[in-house]
């Protein structure tokens, strides 16, 4: 910012005389010196142009544009006027850039680490400054690691012609600390430093993260002998002939004992629920935070009508005792709530709201008072969502009930107060630009409902974010309440939208090795270029898409600074480019194929055009085999992305070898949301040169196949998360056509569609799907079954973990139609499958989960009956991780027939449809 500022200053003088001579002829411009971009980019960023007229605004709004991206030193524009015109001259100089990165170190261990604390990469400007921080830095980073006299110099070498300068550092470490002896001041009587450091060594190097782990071991160590406040103030390094000795200064304060009072056989508790001092700190000048952690820890094992009273008491010569005296209560459950008061909400409706049911209590389902308080705060929100801003909640009161007085009455007292509802909603000075943005959710205060403030806070939050998004960044809106008649109120929001803002020049920043040439088409397919709306959704979208290349470790979008309130805003895109090329080595064993050996390169940015190609093979006894893949990120003429993969493998089997060979074209973005397409076209080839009278019995990946197809999806996706969905929806649909072509013999249309639905309750959620295919031959053989004129990997197989849980892998069919008569699957042209299931949260990201599949595979799309659908009831647990969900599952046939199994057993990870 300091060098913006700098650079403004500088331009200032120039500018000066520039308004003077605005619509003067330009006839000529002289650029000296080497602009980013080239001459005819910096004419245009100026808005200059021979024959034009001069612009000051335009001049100085590019001068900003060009001062913020950073890779010039200064530049000044100067006029001449003469008889044919004005004559321009624009002096610049480019700020050089890194050319290499030299490091000179003791040993090629620190070489490596210095490289990768450095925040530099070749190809970037030059900024003597950042330099000199990061230097400072790295120089911080090693002194922590033990090295207080460690130097790292950097030296520049400007090469002038090709301004360009190479960087070397060299490092110098010093001597070493080494920890020669501990001693610790301050230490109570009785007490000595290897009863808190009996596994200290000496020889060690100093570090400054080994300081701080020794003041916290030292007044853990204290406090868990009863010195609460125990704390370290200082530290000292004292230089000795053979290291340094290393001084901690201990402030032990008085010493605590605890004393507890408790009913017999109870004593045990309370100390298993005193807190530990060297994890919690014990303020005893807080004695009530500490008597209601103790309390609430005592209702979390089940006793909710817990009580705690504390007091300190000196014993003479630095002593102090805690006494604390319990009365634990029963083992009592919750038997009765009331709600004495609340005359307007259905007392259902507020045992749903406060979240509470009868038998509450236990350490399972503690009433503790940070339940309590979330119930009471939970009533009071429904009651202001409903219009009674008066209302008052008492805390809660637990009273004991019952015979032998092992119940609880549990009463949240309410007081209404006036409820107030809205009587008109108006909206004034809206702006057409933004009426599409909100549509009728835009106005969604019924007046037939109570006024609920937090309700128009979020809308007029909403508007400003649709007027936002609509070309009015400095949009605002004021309310204005008004009551003309006891308990109603009339709402209109007054909207002033501000100027109508476009985006300005767009500068790009921090390219090394990527063309500015691809970020500017991404950005322009995010709609951030010059002259569009400046809208908060495109700087977001541009944002996303720069990082979705995969090029970048940070982009930031920010405006030049000086145009932060002008009607056009030019941005500054700031890339910090990562690493461009990466590699594979893969070692692996396994009983069948032996050792094994994997290698692979790929190169992220190939000729700067964001070109992703790479290359792998792996090797073994067993298997060669070899690929090529290709990602475009946006592809002319579709400015989308398109990827491109061909392999070929070689595999070596102990009857037989075999080839698999092919290649597949991709069109699409899969990651668009919510609604994607794309089109995939694949070629493949296997081909087993196994005898016949063991080919029938490979699996379907080995089986024999030609094929070429073609095959559009389409998906409409609004979960939540595709990981792990909790609410929303997917619907997907597919159509493959395979055509006679390079060998292929196989012909038919195959489609495949499905939907999953998602939705969350308090507990748990439910989930339902329903997935259907059918596939269509064409040349059929009249005389020979459909579905066994196929390639044995097209046609549909059913059973497992993601498509019906109560039969093994693909042992879903029906007898002598898909299944053979050893109960082998031959696959299907026609499937339908139907899931269902509910999971409840049984334990922090642990859940139970209940589920119903149904579902069966046909031979033909013709045979597809209701009644022959086969059903299998299960039940599992699931984990929750960040990555999806561990599953462990189990599914019972409701329809078992004669030789079925019972049920199946699964293991997995991810959802299940």
């Amino acid at each position: 910012m300091r060098r913006i500022v700098f650079l403004l200053l500088m331009m200032t003088g120039s500018l000066l005389a520039l308004p003077a001579l605005a619509g003067e002829i330009i006839s000529g411009i002289s650029i000296e010196g080497s602009p980013p971009g080239g001459a005819v980019a910096l004419e245009k960023l100026l808005g200059l142009r021979v024959g034009g007229e001069l612009d000051p605004a335009a001049v100085r709004a590019g001068l900003q544009a060009i001062t913020a991206s950073g890779q010039i030193r200064w530049i000044r524009v100067e006029k001449e006027e003469s008889p044919a015109g004005l004559q321009i001259r624009i002096r610049v100089e480019t700020r050089p850039r890194l050319s290499r990165i030299d490091i000179e170190a003791p040993s090629f261990s620190w070489r490596l680490r210095v490289r990768s604390w450095i925040d530099l990469q070749v190809g970037e400007p030059v900024d003597a400054a950042r330099i000199l921080l990061i230097t400072r830095k790295v120089e911080t980073r090693i002194s922590d690691s033990g090295y207080p006299d460690v130097r790292l110099s950097p030296y520049l070498d400007y090469s002038r012609q090709d301004n360009t300068a190479a960087l070397q550092l060299v490092l110098e470490l010093g001597e070493p600390e080494i920890l020669q002896k501990l001693e610790v001041e301050g230490l109570p009587e009785g007490v000595s430093v290897s009863e808190v450091f009996p596994d200290f060594k000496a020889g060690k190097r100093l570090r400054r993260k080994m300081e701080m782990e020794m003041e916290t071991r030292l007044e853990g160590k204290m406090r868990r002998r009863g010195w609460w406040d125990a704390v370290v103030t200082g530290v000292d390094r004292r230089k000795g002939k053979a290291g340094f000795d290393l001084v901690l200064h201990l402030d032990p304060g008085p010493h605590y004992s605890p004393v507890f009072e408790a009913p017999p056989g109870f004593k045990d508790n309370l100390k298993e629920v005193f807190p530990d001092p060297a994890e919690e700190d014990l303020n005893v000048s807080q004695l009530g935070n500490l008597v209601d952690r103790i309390e609430e820890r005592l209702r979390e094992m089940g006793r909710p009508l817990a009580r705690v009273e504390a007091s300190i008491e000196d014993t003479g010569e630095g002593e102090r005792a805690l006494r604390l005296r319990a009365e634990p209560g029963p083992e009592a459950r919750l038997q009765e709530i009331l709600f004495p008061g609340a005359d307007t909400i259905p007392r259902k409706e507020l045992l749903k709201i406060c979240r509470l049911e009868i038998g509450d209590g236990s350490s399972r389902h503690p009433l503790t008072h940070r339940v309590l308080e979330a119930s009471r705060m939970s009533l009071k929100e429904a009651y202001l969502h409903r219009g009674f801003h008066d209302v008052i909640v008492h805390p809660a009161e637990l009273e004991q009930i019952g015979a032998e007085r092992r119940g609880i009455r549990l009463l949240f007292r309410v007081e209404e107060g006036l409820r107030l509802t809205v009587s008109s909603f108006d909206i004034s000075g809206l702006p057409s630009e933004a009426l599409w943005a909100l549509d009728r959710d835009g106005y969604d205060l019924d007046p037939t409902q109570g006024w609920d403030p937090d309700q128009l806070k979020s809308l007029v939050e909403r508007w400003k974010t649709a007027l936002a998004d609509s070309g009015y960044p400095e949009a605002e809106i004021r309310p204005e309440l008004r009551s003309p008649e006891a308990s109603r109120v009339g709402i209109t929001l007054w909207v002033d939208p501000g100027p109508y803002v476009r985006f300005g020049k767009v500068v790009i920043a921090g390219l090394s090795h990527t063309r500015e040439k691809l970020l500017r088409r991404i950005l322009s397919h995010a709609g951030l270029s010059e002259g569009a709306p400046y809208l908060g959704s495109t700087l977001r979208r541009a944002q996303v898409e720069l990082y979705r290349l995969g090029l970048f470790r940070s982009v930031s979008i920010e405006t030049i600074p000086g145009q932060e309130m002008m009607e056009s805003r030019g941005v500054v895109v700031e890339v910090d480019e990562g690493l461009q090329r990466s590699y594979l080595l893969g070692l692996g064993w396994g009983s069948e194929e032996g050792a094994r050996i994997t290698l692979g390169w790929s190169h992220l940015n190939l000729l700067g055009g964001g070109h992703a190609l790479s290359l792998e093979t792996r090797y073994s006894s067993r298997e060669f085999r070899y690929q090529l893949s290709l990602r475009e990120t946006l592809l002319p003429l579709f400015e989308t992305p398109g990827y491109l993969a061909v392999y070929r493998t070689e595999e070596h089997f102990a009857d037989y070898d075999q080839r698999r060979e092919g290649l597949w074209m991709e069109i699409g973005d899969r990651l668009q949301r919510p609604y994607r397409h794309w089109i995939r076209y694949e070629y493949q080839v296997v081909e087993p040169d196994a005898p016949l009278e063991i080919l029938s019995d490979l699996e379907r990946d080995q089986q024999q196949i030609h094929l070429s197809s073609i095959t559009p999806v389409f998906e409409w996706d609004h979960r939540d998360d595709p990981l792990n969905p909790g609410r929303g929806y997917l619907l997907s649909t597919a159509l493959e056509w395979a055509f006679p072509a390079f060998g292929s013999e196989s012909e038919f249309l195959k489609l495949r569609a499905g939907y999953s639905w998602y939705h969350s309750v308090s507990a748990g959620k439910f989930s339902a799907g329903f997935r259907a295919g059918a596939i269509f031959p064409f040349n059929l053989d009249q005389d020979s079954p459909e579905n066994l004129q196929l390639p044995l990997a097209v046609r549909f197989f059913a059973g497992g973990s993601t498509t019906h849980r109560a039969f093994a892998r693909d042992r879903l069919g029906i007898p002598g139609e898909t299944l053979d008569e050893q109960g082998r699957s031959t696959g299907g042209n026609a499937v339908c499958l139907l899931n269902l299931e509910y999971q409840h949260l049984i334990w922090k990201s642990i859940a139970g989960v209940v589920f119903l599949d149904g579902g069966n595979v046909w031979a033909r799309p013709e045979d597809v009956s209701a009644a022959e659908m086969r059903w299998g009831l299960g039940l599992g647990l699931r984990m929750d991780t960040q990555a999806g969900p561990f599953r462990l599952e189990y599914a019972r046939k409701l329809d078992r027939k004669t030789g079925e199994k019972k049920g199946e057993f699964f293991f997995s990870f991810g959802v299940a449809f």
